[in-house]
């Protein structure tokens, strides 16, 4: 079997907070978490808590998100993938 490297919860769950917080930031009317979680049908504090690396979601939410959001699963798998990447480097 191959050596794969695995990242862990918290670096997964930092790298979707910076990327749904960078996300919502760059919207034109920088939405609030409150406007994110009402438009995607979640509660404010789970927004918050995923935002803050407290929280996983689901593939569910993670899509309810984007679609708020306006991006899709591209743009947001690359903005993820960034972020774990510099996670991880700076865990060294």
């Amino acid at each position: 079997m191959g050596s794969h490297k695995f990242y862990s919860r918290e670096q997964i769950r930092r790298a979707l907070a910076r990327t749904v917080r960078g996300f919502r930031r760059r919207r034109a009317d920088e939405m609030s978490q409150e406007e994110l979680a009402n438009e995607a049908g979640l509660d404010r504090s789970y927004v918050g808590q995923i935002e803050r690396g407290l929280r996983s979601a689901t593939i569910e939410k993670i899509c309810r998100l984007m679609v708020v959001l306006g991006c899709n699963c591209a743009e947001f798998g690359a903005e993820f993938d960034k972020n774990l990447r510099a996670n991880n480097r700076n865990k060294h």
